[in-house]
């Protein structure tokens, strides 16, 4: 069907909505479009094969053209949205993955990912990918892995191993009051490191080595 006052086209019929091709709004499937292409359905909305042979797979391509293109352009956003339980309910953006050009210099680009999601009920950078290197709790991460955080907490790094009962958990953070570098097990302090070269394994080191325990022997075997 095509509406000849509009220049809309129709498969099935304007009521419907099936497949509209509107002049001057969009493609719409199954609803009257708000974006170029807007598709509502109850489940599985999009499937993309391809019948190429080898081993390429399927190619999905978000690209922002620009003639003036500068440092730090927004080329692509995937948001993955929902409601919260308000009255009436509030649509939240649950989950963004943003891509930037963060260096637009020819033959010296870099590209700029950051991995976004609601915390606390705040918009939150979670994971930041910049010029080759990844940070946690910071936009411009200057070593391979960078984690930062306003508590010992945010800027702590945990490796548990759930095969045991209890779990066997550690944690390495930088204690935010007393410059010390700190490892803990299962929650317990078993090794800290001053940033002036002191050593403590169960305490807080006061002299370049210092270790307390209720056996505190020290062995060294060849």
């Amino acid at each position: 069907f095509r509406d000849e006052t509009n220049k809309d086209i129709y498969i099935n019929s304007p009521a419907d909505n099936q497949l509209a091709l509107y002049a001057s709004a969009g493609v719409g499937i199954n609803v009257t479009p708000d974006y170029s292409l807007h598709v509502v359905g109850d489940y599985n909305l999009a499937k993309f094969n391809t019948t190429r042979s080898g081993s390429d797979g399927v190619y999905v391509q978000l690209e922002h053209f620009s003639s003036s293109p500068a440092n730090d352009d927004n080329l692509a956003y995937l948001i993955f949205k929902g409601y919260n339980d308000a009255v009436p309910p509030e649509e939240i953006n649950y989950g963004v993955i943003e891509t930037r050009s963060a260096d637009v210099t020819n033959s010296t680009e870099d590209g700029k990912m950051i991995f976004r999601t609601m915390v606390a009920g705040t918009d939150t950078r979670n994971l930041v990918i910049n010029n080759g290197y990844v940070g946690i709790g910071t936009d411009s991460p200057s070593v391979g892995l960078e984690v930062e955080g306003g508590n010992n907490t945010a800027a702590k790094i945990g490796i548990i191993n759930t095969a045991p009962s209890p779990d066997n958990s550690w944690t390495i953070h930088a204690q935010y009051n007393d410059q010390t570098l700190r490892f803990l097990g299962d929650s317990t302090t078993v090794l800290q490191m001053v940033d002036t070269g002191e050593v403590g394994i169960g305490a807080t080191p006061g002299t370049l080595f210092e270790m307390t325990s209720t056996a505190p022997y020290l062995t060294i075997k060849n």
